[in-house]
């Protein structure tokens, strides 16, 4: 299933008693008071969830939440910037392979 047909689904199912009729890709959800201001963060919690990706808040805006269509371009994009979306790095070394810091020595000869 598409990430466009994933938000619409579950905008319908959350505000829209389930009914999807007349909520297609650039329906102006904000301007329709389909979803409101704190119905927004529930909406960013499901992407969040859902697509495992992390929306900064600079990126909750009426710009990014006007349509499903938009939604799905903000998934699609913070996806794309996500390094985890792909599991760890293989490159990055892992914490063992990293040099251990010069640590002062105490009169004994032990580690201080």
């Amino acid at each position: 299933m598409t990430p466009q047909k994933l938000i619409t689904d579950y905008i319908a199912d959350v505000w829209m008693d389930g009914d999807a009729e007349g909520l297609g890709p650039q329906t102006p959800i904000a301007e329709l008071n389909i979803i409101d201001s704190a119905g927004v963060f529930d909406l960013v919690h499901f992407l969040q969830t859902e697509f495992r990706i992390t929306v900064p808040l600079h990126e909750v805006s009426l710009e990014n939440f006007r349509s499903v269509s938009a939604i799905a371009a903000l998934v699609a994009r913070l996806r794309n910037d996500d390094p985890r979306k792909d599991g760890p790095r293989k490159n990055l070394p892992r914490k063992d392979d990293l040099p251990k810091p010069d640590l002062p020595q105490d009169e004994g000869g032990s580690a201080a």
